[in-house]
């Protein structure tokens, strides 16, 4: 929405809307046409509506829980403002160009994952890396034997690796290495890994990582937190909307014209486009579609659904175009998307931990 839209549908001056700006009440972003001037996010314009109807009655505030409203929970681990996404107070897109999964284990949970070739793992069962690390989470959080202490955040994330890459011992390669040389011969999806694992780290309060903040607050063990945010994760509206993508904007390009156009009017939310977050594109995706030959007619089914609807390409777009792209196996975008958010799950669990509140949110009817 324009300045003036804003205003008018609010009620307000200018320098009210600047001031809900600086109060980070509604996200502002620059105009791609004109970057002088700046586009507001309907969404936050909506909710500001939404707020001054309903007044601050226990059931409106109970109903207002879902659906990108509250609770709001204060966490220094990463915030979104202004459309950009900050890791510890650092820009996370800044990040990926440089930084290694290694380098942002230490800036969020403070853990050197030095290699260890010594160390031995069973190997787990399962179709598919996604299957293997759901099963490898599952199996450290009913076992006796996890180290203690800080080294159990290290365990955890090596013992999920060498079950993703189907082996029972690692190299004394960096992490982004050991992926991309499992996944793929493509030695250009080496440092594609690096930055998809940096940019998939954590995203604010999803709802994997409050799922991972309920279960500590609890008290819960950190490997039950992991697999209370994974299965949260295994969700079609979450993780899995990426193998959704992949299907749904490959069907899309096999129409023709005519086709292609009825097709996507057939559904208002595309999978891999749109998020309530983002007034336009999903920073995410446009770094990291910067790096690999996007496949044949998904740029174009991507500027139709954006025309037709006024959505944008979101991560679950990338990582579809990647497995695409570099032909990976099925749910490789979904496992990697998985093992870089592993850093920010444990993360928020250690951060609700510390704070020592339970989660407990009361019903209305």
């Amino acid at each position: 929405m324009t300045a003036k839209e804003v205003c008018e549908a609010l009620n307000i001056s200018r320098q009210t809307l600047y001031a809900y700006v600086s109060r980070g009440k509604v996200r502002a972003s620059a105009q791609k046409s004109d970057a002088r001037k700046s586009l507001y996010h309907t969404h936050d314009v909506d909710a500001l509506i939404a707020n001054k109807k309903r007044g601050r009655s226990r059931r409106a505030i109970a109903k207002s829980t879902q659906n990108f409203g509250e609770p709001v929970l204060k966490s220094e681990i990463s915030h979104i403002d202004q459309g950009k996404l900050y890791y510890k107070g650092q820009d996370a897109i800044k990040l990926s160009q440089t930084k290694t999964f290694e380098d942002i284990a230490k800036l969020l949970i403070n853990v050197d994952l030095e290699p260890d070739v010594d160390q031995k793992f069973d190997l787990i069962k399962g179709r598919n890396s996604f299957e293997r690390m759901f099963a490898a989470t599952a199996e450290i959080t009913i076992s006796k034997n996890t180290p203690p202490n800080k080294n159990t955040n290290s365990f955890i994330i090596k013992r999920l690796l060498a079950a993703i890459c189907n082996t029972n011992t690692l190299s004394d390669e960096p992490i982004h290495m050991q992926l991309a040389k499992y996944f793929s011969d493509s030695i250009d999806f080496i440092d594609v890994t690096r930055r998809c694992l940096v940019l998939c780290a954590d995203h604010e309060l999803n709802p994997s990582a409050y799922t991972a903040r309920i279960a500590a607050s609890t008290d819960a063990r950190t490997p039950a937190c992991i697999l209370a945010a994974l299965s949260t994760f295994s969700g079609t509206k979450h993780g899995s909307m990426t193998s959704m993508a992949r299907w749904w904007v490959g069907r899309a390009t096999m129409k023709d014209d005519h086709q292609e156009a009825a097709f996507i009017k057939t559904i208002k939310s595309p999978p891999g486009f749109g998020h309530p977050i983002y007034a336009q594109t999903d920073p995410r995706t446009q770094e990291l579609l910067k790096h690999f030959e996007i496949p044949e007619g998904w740029e174009r089914i991507s500027r139709h659904v954006s025309k037709t609807y006024k959505i944008y390409p979101n991560l679950d777009f990338s990582l579809a175009a990647m497995e695409k792209s570099f032909k990976l196996r099925p749910k490789t975008g979904q496992t990697l998307f998985a093992f870089g958010r592993l850093l920010g799950w444990i993360a928020h669990a250690e951060e609700q931990r510390k704070n020592g509140a339970l989660i407990r949110p009361r019903s209305w009817n």
